[in-house]
């Protein structure tokens, strides 16, 4: 697979700066991936994916500027036909999620979105969360998952 270049970082002096930029940014409409499914954007998922847990307890009571400053990844890594998704965990239920869709592809970033049929015609995403990785075996984990395919979202 051939080496895909870092994009940028995005650089802000405060949390709501990041906030507006997300928000025009990905908000407004819709982002087609690489296999063209369009992926919504939810405002509020922005405390999600850009607050961190300050005692690993998984309560979200700190923003991430590092998670932050790497908010352009989660478009290109969407858009990028290497980035290799595969299935996602569903934790409740402890097994695969075929309709969550992971992928990896700058340093230790994880983007993850979930799709599903409308209509059984047209496939849709919405973007849940973008983390980077504490350490490599979360990423050998992630790559250990069945490749993500459309035909098995439910």
């Amino acid at each position: 697979m051939p080496v895909t270049p870092l994009p940028p970082l995005v650089h802000f002096s405060t949390e709501g700066e990041y906030r507006v930029h997300y928000e025009l940014k990905f908000c407004r409409d819709s982002l087609l991936t690489f296999d063209d499914i369009p992926v919504r954007f939810r405002i509020r998922h922005f405390d999600h994916c850009m607050f961190e847990s300050n005692r690993r307890n998984g309560v979200k009571d700190r923003f991430s500027q590092r998670r932050a400053q790497r908010m352009d990844w989660i478009r290109a890594t969407l858009i990028n036909l290497n980035s290799n998704p595969r299935q996602g965990w569903d934790a409740k239920n402890n097994c695969i999620d075929p309709n969550r869709r992971v992928a990896v592809l700058f340093e230790r970033f994880v983007v993850v979105i979930r799709c599903w049929w409308k209509d059984t015609e047209k496939l849709e995403a919405e973007f849940v969360t973008c983390f980077i990785a504490d350490d490599e075996e979360i990423i050998r984990l992630i790559r250990a998952k069945p490749k993500w395919r459309k035909e098995d979202c439910r």
